[in-house]
């Protein structure tokens, strides 16, 4: 037993585990010199816009310049990093239950028998998710950094759409400006300026826009379907629920890798440095959504959001040898500030 005078009056605690966690919780909630909730905040906002840029930028370097002598397989590096946020979450379940193997069983048993019909449910996002890690690469592998960035947020427009469908949310009149705002801001950055500014363009433009838009359908009404099952009854955390969305996930990203491979190869053939740098950043992404959905909110993602952009573009114009155009200047513009003014209204 272990007594904790922290906030006044003594407590009675079964473990260390246990005291740590509830100091944790007392300084997110209440703050404790640098341990303020705004601090948190401020942190998520930070790691939140390097996980969006360098995800994004490393998708595009690793089929591109970035190649090895031998291409890596795209399907296995969903794979790797469904196996790598699943082992995250099973790992903070145990940490969370005091490293108790038997409370742990208990809770996943729970999670994955008792509430079976819920794992049957994610099937349709995991799917969804599933399309999307896939397609991420082809319309990166076609389209710019910056380009992708600034195409992608139609999944704004689209996961608004789909919320108010599914769970018959009112948007004010000031979203749907937002929205209006980033619908022609993207349009704005698909027009080049002349013929020469397609000279630059590696890949095939129609195919990466192609893949961009059908990543933003999947994952606009993914996450707004995924949101209406956490907003059901039921007592799982947020990573128990990351477990069950896993539990789905990872045999339709393995699926995904038979059916796309034309021959049998080793996994990890092609794997560089950066590949690697890859799948655990994408499997970090995954946990720190989670994170954010407990400790922020949408404007702080819509911040983050416009932050990744502009850091994309910069290291992009670096090190990418995309030089942007006017119009795509201005649309971006027109983007960022739609994204911002959504969140904010």
């Amino acid at each position: 037993t272990v007594s904790v005078l922290y906030w006044g009056g003594e407590k009675k605690m079964k473990s260390p585990s246990e005291a740590v966690e509830i100091k944790i919780e007392e300084i997110v909630e209440n703050g404790s010199g640098v341990g303020k909730k705004d601090w948190v905040k401020m942190v998520s906002l930070g790691v939140l816009v390097i996980q969006n840029a360098s995800a994004v930028l490393l998708m595009r370097w690793t089929r591109t310049k970035g190649k090895g002598e031998v291409p890596f397989h795209v399907a296995t590096t969903v794979v790797a990093s469904e196996v790598a946020k699943l082992t995250a979450c099973l790992a903070i379940v145990l940490a969370t239950s005091g490293f108790d193997l038997q409370k742990t069983s208990f809770s996943l048993r729970q999670g994955l028998i008792e509430e079976r019909w819920q794992v049957v449910k994610l099937l349709i996002p995991a799917i969804l998710y599933t399309l999307q890690n896939n397609l991420l690469f082809v319309a990166l592998e076609n389209l710019e950094a910056t380009m992708f960035q600034v195409t992608y947020q139609l999944k704004l427009l689209l996961t608004a759409l789909f919320s108010v469908v599914l769970l018959n949310r009112k948007l004010t009149s000031s979203k749907w400006a937002a929205l209006f705002m980033l619908f022609f801001g993207v349009v704005l950055t698909q027009i080049p300026e002349s013929e020469t500014t397609k000279v630059h363009q590696q890949g095939d433009w129609a195919v990466g826009f192609i893949a961009c838009l059908i990543c933003g359908t999947s994952s606009g009404f993914a996450s707004v379907y995924f949101e209406k099952v956490l907003k059901r009854r039921g007592e799982s955390s947020i990573w128990m629920r990351n477990i069950q969305l896993g539990a789905s996930s990872l045999p339709c990203s393995i699926i995904a890798m038979v059916f796309t491979r034309s021959e049998p190869y080793p996994f990890f053939e092609g794997y560089t440095s950066y590949v690697y740098l890859l799948v655990a950043i994408q499997a970090g992404g995954g946990l720190l959504v989670a994170v954010v959905i407990k400790y922020a909110d949408n404007i702080l993602k819509g911040f983050a959001t416009a932050l990744a952009i502009l850091l994309s573009g910069l290291v992009s114009a670096l090190f990418l040898d995309f030089t942007p155009t006017t119009t795509f200047l201005s649309g971006a513009t027109i983007v960022i500030c739609s994204t911002v003014f959504y969140s904010i209204g």
